[in-house]
């Protein structure tokens, strides 16, 4: 006999040990024990790793509205207590660690979060919506931060940026590519710029203002509005860009759905002028 097996006795669940005197356990077991119907359904949803429907829940209405210090209901989804803390705690580690590891990030992706927690989508959005009421995170522009989170740049990173915004006055129309942007302050400044709306990326390689992109879109549309259609000559010559920035502009209407290729001519397509975030 291995007596170092006596400390661990198995029970009729396959797979699984428990230990004898943990306090857990005992309660676990005592409330099977027991068979109280509520009881045992609570310790059920207690020990689920995910949020459960109300229909997937075995308690009545009356049962429910019992056990409200034990649940918190959100629409259709049910959340025992214990679920729910462990959620709120592995949810500020995550901004935690991301906040520490992307200082000049915003915030975190929902999906991202949402992936990690492992919840439904629908679930989830109910999920970040209380915890935002509660203020224990922040909800703004599609990111998810702590309340405290805020960004600071350092006087070297300051200096890059005003370096990096001079090229684009200077050069509205063929400002520095993304290579050069990434050359002058680097890859978490540039996603820092494009995560603010500062600079706008419309291809692998160009980037734009959000004032030029505005004038282009402007452009684009009153010609297309007035039954002219777009050409890179076109928009090239009247912007006095180059042909790079002017065929990746016109290749992300193309993209989008705004425009559709005709030869070496864009005309209206079927999707709105919306798809490009400006109206």
């Amino acid at each position: 006999r291995d007596d170092s097996k006596a400390h661990h006795p198995r029970f009729p669940a396959p797979g699984r040990r428990w230990k004898r005197f943990r306090p857990d356990v005992l309660e676990r077991f005592a409330t099977l024990y027991q068979g109280d119907p509520m009881q045992t359904a609570l310790l059920f949803l207690s020990q689920q790793p995910a949020t459960l429907r109300r229909a997937a829940v075995t308690l009545t209405p009356a049962q429910i509205d019992q056990a409200a210090d034990s649940l918190i209901l959100l629409d259709d989804w049910v959340f025992h207590i214990d679920l729910w803390s462990r959620l709120l705690d592995q949810t500020i580690r995550l901004l935690t660690a991301f906040h520490a590891a992307e200082p000049l990030r915003a915030g975190m992706p929902p999906e991202s979060l949402r992936s990690q927690l492992r919840l439904d989508s629908e679930a989830f959005e109910l999920f970040l919506q209380e915890l935002a009421r509660q203020q224990h995170l922040v909800l703004e522009n599609g990111i998810v931060r702590l309340p405290h989170h805020t960004i600071r740049l350092s006087t070297a990173q300051e200096e890059m940026l005003r370096r990096l915004k001079r090229d684009f006055e200077q050069s509205p129309y063929t400002p520095p590519t993304v290579s050069q942007a990434r050359e002058i302050v680097g890859d978490a400044l540039l996603n820092h710029l494009l995560e603010r709306g500062e600079l706008v990326r419309i291809s692998t390689e160009v980037l734009l203002t959000p004032s030029v992109w505005r004038e282009w879109i402007d452009f684009s549309r009153h010609q297309l509005d007035q039954g002219v259609p777009l050409t890179v000559a076109s928009l090239r010559d009247h912007f006095q860009t180059t042909r790079r920035y002017a065929l990746d502009f016109l290749e992300r209407l193309d993209a989008l759905g705004i425009t559709k290729r005709k030869g070496d001519e864009r005309v209206r397509g079927s999707a709105d002028w919306s798809k490009m975030g400006y109206s």
